[in-house]
């Protein structure tokens, strides 16, 4: 440790300059008492044993290396000068009881400490364990390969998580949040995440204790596990929620605006589509309630979604045809009751597809189907002179045939069967709905 050279000291501020030898040299003096001020300018300075800040500890364009133990009552900024940022490596122990800001680098891979305030506006690299019950505005980048327990966080600017994050109380999200594969966020009791930026998750994001929720109002993308798992937890969307992952758990999922597209497996005690959208080839476990002004679109364009509870509907149902085969239209598959309480059912025949009469789409399978004359029926791109109807299928669901205007569609094997016998009329009973003259 090289000599300590003070260059001078006015007005209740110590500028530290050049040491004698070029390496590090221990701040001084210590403790700092409040209204003096250290200012680390140039050259790296270091603290190896225990320091203690009360006034201002200033790191402008130089260096810091705390491998002791660093108090700060006061206020500790890590600045930079000349485009040249100012460094505070920490591999000690560093707690803040005041106010920290980082304008610059900070590096953790010991035990750093919030208990105070602190802001980021630059880069905090934490590979230790970053804790404390105070409060942390990020509007920089924050990386964390290591272990966070950080009571409050506000950030507008970058989260990157590759460790273990907790969150005691909310974490704010209006900038970018990645969790990425191996990183875990866990909300605690009486906690959330509200997320009106972008969020990635491809780790896990738990939020498993009483009274805690997730909130989306930005844009959510899940590709790893998001568990929403206890009677009140809850999981808000009004933005965009996308799942190819996992949404697991014994909660609530309500929707009041905005999308959900469901490619993965989401499983909840209810899922309430109040508002928006529901769309995706992926599998729901729950029961499924679609609201007056909310829609359901099977597939991606075309495509099935599997729901494994209740279904109940009055909102919009919109299912794209785009050619006979499997795959080539959309499926709703219920393992379950269907009931519907009005709305609409919307069928699009998309990329150049031409219905002719005789063709004919099992689109609903359900054990059982309530209230399918509350509801009302469009088509999009169906030729002229064609009509349909549906008949019920007998393992359960519905089926749309393609007629002419001047011919029936044909019937079901086992509904032809009786149209013989009864010359047509049975054929009409077994009919759901019917329109002639499209």
């Amino acid at each position: 440790m090289g000599k300590l050279k003070i260059v001078t000291m006015l007005a209740g501020i110590l500028f530290v300059g050049a040491p004698a030898l070029v390496q590090a040299y221990q701040i001084a003096p210590n403790p700092n008492p409040w209204g003096s001020t250290i200012s680390v300018i140039t050259l790296d300075a270091e603290n190896l044993s225990g320091f203690a800040n009360s006034g201002t500890l200033l790191i402008d364009g130089g260096s810091l290396n705390n491998s002791g133990i660093l108090n700060n009552g006061g206020t500790l900024m890590d600045w930079g000068v000349l485009n040249n940022a100012g460094i505070l490596s920490n591999s000690g122990t560093l707690d803040n009881y005041g106010s920290m800001s980082n304008d610059g680098i900070l590096s953790n891979s010991g035990t750093l400490g919030n208990y105070g305030s602190m802001s980021n506006d630059g880069v905090i690299n934490n590979s230790g364990t970053f804790s404390g019950g105070g409060d942390l505005i990020n509007t920089g980048t924050l990386i964390n390969t290591g272990t966070s327990s950080i009571v409050y966080v506000t950030n507008m600017g970058t989260l990157i998580n590759s460790g273990g994050m907790r969150g005691a109380e909310r974490i704010v999200n209006a900038g970018t949040l990645n969790n990425n594969v191996g990183g875990s966020v866990t909300l605690s009791v009486n906690s959330g995440l509200d997320n009106s930026g972008t969020l990635n998750n491809a780790g896990i994001l738990d939020n498993s204790n009483d009274v805690s929720s997730v909130s989306n109002t930005g844009t959510l993308t899940n590709t790893g596990t998001l568990t929403n798992n206890c009677n009140y937890c809850l999981l808000f969307n009004s933005g965009a929620l996308t799942n190819s992952g996992t949404i697991a758990g014994t909660g609530h999922y309500i929707q009041t605006a905005g999308q959900i597209t469901n490619n993965g497996s989401m499983t909840q005690s209810s899922i309430a589509i109040n508002g928006g959208s529901l769309s995706g080839t992926g599998t729901i476990t729950g029961n499924v309630t679609i609201g007056s002004g909310a829609s359901v679109n099977p597939g991606n364009s075309p495509g099935a979604m599997t729901i494994n509870g209740d279904f109940t509907s009055g909102g919009t149902m919109v299912f794209e045809i785009a050619g006979l085969g499997t795959g080539l239209y959309d499926v709703l598959n219920i393992n379950g009751n269907a009931l519907f309480t009005g709305g609409n059912i919307q069928f699009d025949f998309i990329n150049g597809f031409n219905a002719a009469a005789g063709n004919y789409w099992d689109f609903l399978t359900a054990n059982t189907v309530t209230g399918w004359d509350s509801l009302g029926f469009s088509f999009n791109g169906l030729g002229t002179g064609l009509g349909w109807n549906f008949t019920q299928l007998t393992s359960g669901g519905e089926r749309l045939m393609i007629g002419s205007n001047s011919v029936s569609p044909v019937p079901e094997p086992e509904t032809y069967a009786m149209l013989l016998a009864g010359l047509g009329l049975l054929g009409f009973i077994a009919s759901r709905k019917k329109n002639l003259c499209v």
